[in-house]
């Protein structure tokens, strides 16, 4: 009755005081509803007693016990050279607290990026006890972009060792990590721009890592003309280094897709080529760390739209023929229709079924659509018309 009526009163101080309530009882019980009843109070303190290993974890020697819910507890059966042998249970919490049958155990810890295994034998009647120095620290990342006072999104921070071996990677923008102490170089990425720093992490310590990342924003978008409408077909757009010489092709940095399309990039100049269908046009950009550059690219095309029977093979070639009598051949397709972009300028579409040979000629304007019907010998066929 004592018993009873001493645990009674200690879960009515839970509310108020979750330190007293821990510090009056010898171990630690489930936590009870504030107006527990006498028979739910007897069945949490049998529970309590059923229990036969408890653990607890720390950062490094003499620190507080760690109070994050992330540790987890594997227990295994200890294997014959006393390593991990078949696994038993998992726990999770800052805290150990579980019944197990008697025998030899190891204890896998796991918080953070932090592993511990600890053998652990458990005999009849006689409860067992963890107390785990893990020997580590915590480490959160910062970053900033130079040039601007927006947060950081779109980000990936990578961890390593300082020999090169991969710890984590994270995309939070302020990621936290739980390391062993020791050497290790933090990267820090936005589209192709990143940044490292090397630090060190001690037993018990708990620092802030902050890097600026020099990068800016090109956003792409294209129109057919000058002062049109934007593109809403898909665009290629391929960012370039500048090439040593003229004429050359410098080295592709990166390539996108899409109506209106983005890049983070390290600041300095760039080519960037922006294309649709056969119709591209290079141009040159600046781009600043935490700006925004913005290029609206006219690529002086239209859109060209051939008919032509089922079966037949179409092929378009530049209108203008070389020193050899030949025409450039610009595209082809064969189920008997053709929806294209091209450069504005003279084109001969050829249609080529049952052995019989047709061309039309036609003109795309820049921003303008140009259909072409083609049909059999002895049949009218529309000429082309913009």
């Amino acid at each position: 009755m004592f018993r009873s009526a001493c645990l009674l009163f200690a879960v009515s101080l839970l509310s108020v005081c979750p330190v007293v309530f821990h510090q009056a009882l010898a171990q630690p019980v489930p936590a009870l509803r504030e107006r527990a009843s006498p028979q739910q109070i007897k069945k949490a303190d049998e529970s309590s007693r059923d229990r036969n290993l408890w653990g607890q974890v720390r950062l490094a020697a003499g620190l507080e016990p760690v109070s994050d819910q992330g540790v987890i507890w594997a227990l295994h059966k200890a294997g014959t050279d006393g390593l991990l042998g078949e696994w038993a249970q998992t726990e999770y919490g800052s805290q150990l607290a579980t019944t197990v049958p008697p025998g030899r155990y190891v204890v896998a810890v796991t918080y953070g990026n932090v592993s511990r295994s600890i053998p652990v034998t458990i005999e009849a009647r006689k409860p067992a006890s963890l107390d785990v120095v893990l020997d580590a620290g915590r480490v959160t990342g910062e970053g900033a972009i130079a040039g601007s006072a927006l947060p950081m999104r779109d980000v990936s921070w990578e961890l390593k060792r300082a020999d090169g071996e991969a710890v984590a990677t994270s995309y939070d923008p302020a990621p936290h990590f739980v390391l062993p102490a020791g050497s290790y170089v933090l990267k820090l990425s936005k589209g192709t721009a990143s940044t490292t720093k090397a630090f060190d992490v001690s037993a018990g310590s708990d620092t802030k890592q902050t890097l600026t990342l020099e990068v800016g924003r090109l956003a792409v978008s294209g129109v057919y003309a000058e002062g049109g409408p934007p593109l809403k077909e898909t665009l290629t757009a391929e960012v370039r280094q500048p090439p040593a010489v003229d004429g050359e092709v410098g080295e592709t940095v990166s390539t996108n897709y899409g109506a209106g399309i983005n890049f983070d990039l390290p600041p300095g100049p760039y080519d960037v080529v922006v294309s649709v269908g056969k119709a591209s046009l290079l141009k040159r950009v600046e781009v600043t760390s935490g700006k925004v550059e913005r290029v609206a690219v006219a690529l002086n095309a239209g859109v060209v739209g051939i008919q032509a029977p089922t079966s037949a093979a179409i092929e378009i070639y530049g209108a203008e023929r070389d020193i050899n009598n030949q025409r450039q051949l610009i595209e082809a397709g064969y189920d008997g229709v053709v929806n294209l972009a091209l450069p504005a300028g003279d084109y001969v579409a050829v249609a080529t079924f049952e052995g019989n040979m047709i061309e039309k000629a036609f003109t795309i304007k820049a921003g303008k659509r140009t259909e072409v019907e083609i049909k059999p010998a002895g049949q009218a066929g529309t000429d082309a018309k913009p």
